[in-house]
């Protein structure tokens, strides 16, 4: 099963696009490969829509990785998967690429199973995810649930501050109006706010489930080890109940007619629990303003953000210690500052003037969305002050022109950056990223 749906006609339609992109992955792979599917339809539990001829399609996209031991160009596999978003195109009667759908092949080399970061990816690959050809080497991979860092809770509630940016003009608070085609995905992503909210509050609870349903029902269960947030939210748990519901039925009708006013209740949730996880986190103070915050919140995560990763994979080879995790961490980051400015480069982006950072660019990246997401008040006016600080953080990673006009327009200029930074920090994962 691929959804919760449980309707063969929904299975079945979902079977022969899985089929298109194994049958194109083997032809450029091999047959000696194996194809995953994880995400939501390798858990069984991802969100659809009817298409044409009610073909059902994916609602956002499909996670797959090929675990491989040949070797393909980039021009080879990013043909492939043009070939194959062209198919189910086809096939289902609807044009992807228009609706916005999401589809990679990440490459996993054979080799570096027992290398994978201990990330939530890596971890919901081996332990919720569906084989759909080849032989199972899950078995392979070495972490467990315990092995996931806090970190990768950040990660993801960072993750779901650009989905939000991506689906609010100004505009449309002010006018508390979206236009119909915006309206599906936009309270879509809200759904998934509140299961992701779910899956970081669970890493720092201990009741990780590799499930949305699971781990709604157990944070249900647990939303007493949060106090400050049962003070704050204190119809938090109801909230994730409701929406990853409404995400595993697909069945968006309680909030479609009110995406406007659904943005805006899930940005405030967010807003209060990105606050609450990054202080316990990083161990920051959670009081004054977010500016005040970001500037603790930067200098903690220059050392923790990927300290438990590199610690993990150092302890692997023999390594351990925190001063040589230190040197690691710094190295690291280093490297990681240049990556990105090749790959703005290369994309035609006016990458950052500095020479030398030990600061990721992703790290300032986070942290001007958060800004400028909570710059955009609820009538659709703009915080000044706040964007200005988003602003700020963004210029580390790029060289951008700040004289644009205040107010809604600038808004739009500085979010564009923020949700092309991100892109360009993860773009062309061709191959998952082994440390």
């Amino acid at each position: 099963m691929y959804t919760a749906l449980k309707d063969p006609a929904v299975e079945d339609s979902l079977q022969k696009q899985l089929d298109i992109i194994v049958e194109h992955t083997k032809t450029v792979y091999g047959r000696g490969c194996t194809v995953i599917l994880s995400g939501g339809f390798g858990r069984g539990e991802g969100s659809i829509r009817k298409g044409q001829g009610k073909m059902a399609v994916p609602l956002h996209d499909f996670d797959v990785y090929v675990v491989t031991d040949k070797a393909a160009s980039r021009a080879e596999h990013e043909a492939m998967e043009n070939s194959i978003v062209g198919d189910l195109s086809k096939l289902t009667g609807t044009d992807l690429k228009r609706e916005n759908f999401a589809f990679g092949v990440e490459v996993v080399p054979r080799r570096s199973l027992s290398r994978l970061p201990p990330d939530l990816s890596a971890y919901e690959m081996k332990a919720a995810s569906t084989v759909l050809y080849g032989p199972d080497i899950r078995d392979q991979i070495p972490i467990t649930n315990r092995d996931i860092p806090l970190s990768s809770g950040a990660i993801t509630l960072f993750h779901r501050t650009t989905a939000l940016l991506k689906n609010v003009e100004p505009e449309y608070l002010s006018q508390r109006h979206y236009p119909l085609e915006r309206g599906l995905e936009t309270v879509y992503e809200c759904c998934k706010v509140y299961t992701e909210i779910c899956t970081a509050l669970s890493l720092m609870g201990g009741f990780y489930k590799p499930s949305y349903g699971q781990r709604a029902e157990e944070f249900q269960k647990h939303f007493s080890f949060f106090p400050q947030l049962q003070h704050d939210l204190p119809s938090l748990a109801e909230q994730v109940y409701s929406h990853t519901r409404m995400k595993l039925t697909s069945d968006f009708s309680p909030i479609i007619q009110s995406p406007a006013e659904t943005w805006i209740e899930t940005r405030h949730s967010l807003k209060i629990v990105l606050r609450f996880f990054l202080s316990r986190f990083l161990g920051i103070s959670n009081e004054g303003s977010w500016e005040m915050l970001c500037r603790r919140a930067r200098s903690r995560m220059r050392w923790w953000f990927f300290h438990d990763y590199l610690s993990f994979y150092l302890r692997r080879i023999g390594i351990p210690g925190s001063p040589i995790v230190n040197a690691a961490n710094l190295t690291f980051q280093a490297y990681d500052y240049q990556t990105f400015r090749l790959k703005a480069r290369r994309d035609g982006k006016p990458a950052g003037t500095h020479l030398l950072s030990l600061t990721s660019p992703i790290i300032d990246v986070y942290l001007s969305s958060a800004l400028v997401l909570f710059a955009l008040q609820d009538d659709g006016t703009v915080d000044l002050e706040m964007l200005e600080a988003g602003r700020g953080y963004l210029a580390n990673v790029f060289s951008f022109d700040g004289a644009k006009s205040a107010g809604p327009s600038f808004w739009k200029y500085v979010r564009d950056f923020c949700v092309e930074g991100q892109r360009l920090y993860f773009v062309a994962k061709q191959q998952k990223t082994v440390v």
